[in-house]
C-alpha cells in the first residue's frame, strides 16, 4: 500500500471550543460539530491517487469568515432567501432537513473539517406552488491569503415549485493562498423544479475541497445542472445527482479548464435510485501547459432503478503536449430493465479547422481561440446569468 501523507495543524481543541463559544446554535447542531471534529482529529490525511497533496499543510491556514454576497429582488412571498447564520436562527427545523444531508464527515479527513466548521452560505426555501421569477445569486469570496472558509449552499424546494441559484467561488486577491471547503445540499419535493449554476474561479493559489449534492426525492422532479470549474490550484470535488423520486430527471452539463499547473479533479455520480430516472451528463475538459484534469464520473443503477436512461459523456481537448487529462466513465448496474451508456474522447486542435482560419489571415493565437471557445461554447451558453456568461468566456479567452 502507498505510504500515508503526512500533515501537521494548528487546527487543535482550543481553536474548535472557541468557535463553538462565539455562536449561538440549536443543540443539534452543535452535536453534528462535535462529531464532525472528532472524525477531522481521528482521520488520517487522504491519499488521493489522483489529487497530490504535496506541499499541503493545515497550518499555513487559519479558519475566517468567507464574504457572502446574495442577489434576489425578494419579491415572490413565502420564499426564503437568508444568509445561512441567520436561516439557523429564525428556520432551524428547515435548515436541518438539509444541511449534512450530502457531506460525510465519515468521507475524509476535509469533510469532517468542512461539517465543523460550516458556518457561511445561504438558504432557499420555496414553498409549495411557487415559482421563483429571479434567479437567487451567491457569490462566496475568500477574503484574505491565509484565510481557510467552509461555505454551504442549501435550498429546499417543495412540491410544484421551481428556483434558479447561482452560486460563485472566487478569490478577493487572486493571488493569495487560501483552504476553500466548499459543498451544496438541494432537495426537491415533487414535481419540483431547479436549475443550479456552480461556477469557481477561485485564485491560483487556491486549494478546494467539497461535495455537492441534488436529492430529488419527489416524483417527477427536474434539475439542470451547470458545473464550470475554472480557478484554483489543486481541486478535489465530488458530486451527486441522487433521483429517489419516481420519474425524476436531471440535465447535467460541465467544464474543466486547466493550465498553467492546475490540478482540478471533478467527480460527479448519477445515483438512479427510483423507477423510470433519466440522467445526462455531458462534460467538457480542456487542458494546456503542465496542467492534470481528471473526470472520475460514475452511474449507479442500483435493483430499485428500473426503467432508468442514463448517459454519460465526457470530450477533452489538449492543448500542450506536457498537459494531462484522465477519464474515467463507469457504470455500476443492478438492474435489468434499464437503458445506460458512457463514453470519452479525447484529442488535440483540429490541424484542418487551424490551417482553415490561419489561411483566411487570422493570427494563430486567435484562431486556436475561436476554436477552442467554440468548443466550451455550448457549456458556456447554459449559464443563467448573461454577465457571468460574458465574464466567463472572458476568462476562457485569457487563458488561451
Amino acid at each position: 500500500m502507498p505510504a500515508k501523507q503526512q500533515t501537521s495543524t494548528s487546527l487543535d481543541a482550543v481553536h474548535f471550543t472557541s468557535f463553538l463559544n462565539g455562536r449561538q446554535e440549536p443543540s443539534w447542531l452543535t452535536t453534528q460539530r462535535r462529531e464532525a471534529w472528532a472524525a477531522f482529529e481521528a482521520a488520517d490525511m487522504p491519499f488521493w491517487r489522483r489529487t497530490s497533496l504535496k506541499g499541503f499543510q493545515f497550518s499555513d491556514f487559519s479558519p475566517a469568515s468567507a464574504q457572502v454576497t446574495i442577489s434576489w429582488d425578494g419579491s415572490d412571498a413565502g420564499v426564503v432567501v437568508l444568509p445561512l447564520a441567520e436561516a439557523i436562527d429564525q428556520h432551524p427545523e428547515l435548515v436541518q432537513k438539509v444541511l449534512y444531508s450530502a457531506i460525510r464527515s465519515d468521507r475524509d479527513k476535509f469533510a469532517a473539517l468542512n461539517n465543523a466548521f460550516v458556518a457561511d452560505g445561504v438558504f432557499v426555501y420555496v414553498p409549495k406552488n411557487t415559482t421563483v421569477e429571479q434567479p437567487i445569486h451567491v457569490q462566496y469570496a475568500v477574503p484574505a491569503a491565509g484565510a481557510m472558509v467552509a461555505v454551504r449552499t442549501l435550498a429546499l424546494i417543495e412540491h410544484h415549485s421551481s428556483a434558479t441559484i447561482i452560486e460563485e467561488y472566487v478569490s478577493s486577491d487572486p493571488n493569495a493562498p487560501a483552504m476553500v471547503l466548499s459543498g451544496a445540499e438541494i432537495t426537491l419535493a415533487d414535481e419540483a423544479n431547479v436549475t443550479f449554476n456552480s461556477v469557481q474561479t477561485l485564485g491560483a493559489q487556491v486549494y478546494n475541497f467539497g461535495g455537492q449534492q441534488l436529492r430529488l426525492l419527489g416524483k417527477d422532479a427536474h434539475a439542470e445542472w451547470v458545473n464550470l470549474v475554472i480557478g484554483a490550484k489543486t481541486q478535489n470535488v465530488r458530486l451527486e445527482a441522487d433521483l429517489q423520486g419516481n420519474g425524476s430527471n436531471i440535465e447535467w452539463n460541465g467544464l474543466i479548464y486547466a493550465n498553467r499547473q492546475q490540478q482540478l479533479l471533478v467527480a460527479p455520480t448519477l445515483h438512479h435510485a427510483g423507477l423510470n430516472t433519466e440522467g445526462q451528463i455531458n462534460f467538457k475538459t480542456v487542458v494546456d501547459d503542465e496542467a492534470y484534469a481528471v473526470f472520475d464520473g460514475m452511474v449507479r443503477i442500483p435493483k430499485t432503478g428500473q426503467g432508468t436512461n442514463s448517459d454519460l459523456r465526457e470530450n477533452a481537448l489538449h492543448l500542450s503536449k506536457n498537459s494531462r487529462s484522465d477519464s474515467i466513465p463507469g457504470l455500476e448496474i443492478d438492474a435489468n430493465e434499464v437503458k445506460a451508456g458512457h463514453g470519452s474522447t479525447s484529442g488535440q486542435l483540429d490541424e484542418e479547422q487551424l490551417f482553415y482560419l490561419l489561411s483566411r489571415g487570422l493570427p494563430p493565437v486567435e484562431a486556436k481561440r475561436m476554436i477552442v471557445l467554440g468548443f466550451v461554447g455550448e457549456i458556456i451558453d447554459l449559464l443563467a446569468d448573461e454577465d457571468l456568461r460574458d465574464q466567463i468566456e472572458a476568462l476562457v479567452a485569457a487563458k488561451i
